[in-house]
C-alpha cells in the first residue's frame, strides 16, 4: 500500500470522506441552498480583507499609543488577535472549502481541506468565545471591584490570561 492510499484511508477515517463517494455535492439540494452558499462566499470573500485590516489597525494603535494602554483596551486588542487570525486562516480556508463544495469536488485535497477548516474554525471560534469570556470578567471587576480593579487586573495579567487560552484550545 502506496502513502497516497494510506493519507486518502487516514482522512476518509477521520471527517467519512471518501473521494470514491460524492459526498457533500449539491446535486440534490435546492437551488435556494446552492445560492446561499454563493452568497455566503462572496460575502465572506468580501468581508476577509476588512477584518484583516481593521483588526490589525487596533492592535497597531493599541501597541503605540501610550493612552490608549488601558486594561480594558488590552483584552479587546487580544481578541482582537483571535479575530485578526480568523480573518488571516479561518476565513480563507472556509471560503475554499465552500467553492469547492459548490463545484462538487470530491478528491483527496477536499477533504483534507476540509478538515483542516473544521479544525481551523472550530479552535478560532473557541478561542473567541474565550476571550470575549475574559472580557466580561475583567468588566465584570472593574464594576463590582472598582477600588481593587488595578491590583486585580494588571496588563500583565491579561496577556498571560490570553496566552493561556490560546494554549488551551
Amino acid at each position: 500500500m502506496n502513502s497516497s492510499s494510506s493519507s486518502a484511508n487516514a482522512v476518509s477515517t477521520v471527517r467519512g470522506c471518501d473521494p470514491a463517494i460524492p459526498q457533500g455535492t449539491l446535486d440534490h439540494t435546492t437551488p435556494e441552498a446552492y445560492d446561499w452558499l454563493v452568497f455566503i462566499a462572496v460575502f465572506s470573500i468580501i468581508t476577509c480583507p476588512l477584518t484583516i485590516v481593521l483588526n490589525a489597525l487596533f492592535i497597531i494603535a493599541v501597541t503605540t499609543k501610550h493612552r490608549l494602554k488601558t486594561n480594558t483596551n488590552i483584552a479587546l486588542s487580544c481578541l482582537s488577535t483571535t479575530d485578526l487570525a480568523m480573518g488571516v486562516i479561518g476565513q480563507p480556508l472556509s471560503v475554499s472549502k465552500t467553492i469547492a463544495e459548490l463545484q462538487g469536488n470530491t478528491s483527496v485535497t477536499y477533504c483534507v481541506r476540509t478538515l483542516l477548516a473544521t479544525i481551523a474554525l472550530r479552535v478560532l471560534r473557541s478561542v473567541s468565545l474565550s476571550h470575549l469570556a475574559m472580557m466580561n470578567v475583567e468588566r465584570y471587576i472593574a464594576i463590582k471591584h472598582a477600588l481593587k480593579y488595578e491590583t486585580i487586573v494588571t496588563k500583565n495579567r491579561l496577556v498571560c490570561l490570553s496566552s493561556l487560552l490560546w494554549v488551551a484550545e
